[in-house]
């Protein structure tokens, strides 16, 4: 992970009625951070912007075929900070720091594109709307299984054993269909064999 820190007047000056709200910030430090990744090759696979006062974390996440290096990993800390720094960034902000790393083996899936990469990998699914299970318990939101395929708008998953009730017995476990819209987070699970 490359980390650096920034004091920018680009990113705090002016006065309080010009400064971005937060989703206007996060959507513009998006498109600047995707023009640098992908300039460079990579994908931009998440950004996250949080913490408060001096404590400001931009995390950049960055990967591309066949994994991405350190020196990658600085090379967009590089870019992308002096973008910042120069003026490019939305005002709102005085101080942060810039971290940009892979994504990690438990990767976050949030992209159509994800989810087609990865079908055939173990995932786990938080749902925005439960699976009914039946009419005494509460709809289950967490699921984990295989990622079969991305069929347009959803994904078809096969949740692991006893997670969903299934009419052919504990060994017929019945592949899912969510939309996308539905998936409130998804991330890979790391197979140790």
């Amino acid at each position: 992970m490359a980390q650096a820190r920034s004091n920018s007047a680009a990113i705090g000056d002016g006065p309080r009625e010009h400064q971005a709200r937060p989703a206007d910030r996060l959507a513009r430090l998006r498109e600047l951070a995707e023009g640098v990744v992908s300039g460079a090759g990579m994908e931009l696979v998440e950004l996250e912007f949080g913490g408060s006062g001096h404590n400001r974390v931009l995390r950049v996440f960055i990967d591309r075929e066949g994994g991405i290096t350190h020196s990658d990993c600085e090379l967009i800390s590089r870019q992308l900070s002096a973008l910042l720094d120069a003026g490019a960034a939305v005002p709102g902000e005085s101080s942060y720091v810039l971290e940009v790393s892979s994504p990690g083996l438990d990767r976050r899936l949030s992209k159509p594109e994800h989810f087609q990469r990865f079908a055939g990998q173990h995932i786990r699914v938080l749902l925005r709307d439960g699976l009914q299970r039946d009419s005494t318990k509460a709809p289950r939101r967490k699921l984990t299984g295989i990622l079969e395929q991305l069929e347009g708008e959803s994904i078809v998953l096969r949740p692991d054993p006893g997670q969903v009730p299934n009419a052919g017995g504990p060994s017929q476990t019945p592949s899912l269909r969510i939309r996308l819209d539905n998936i409130e987070r998804a991330n890979l699970i790391p197979q140790w064999d």
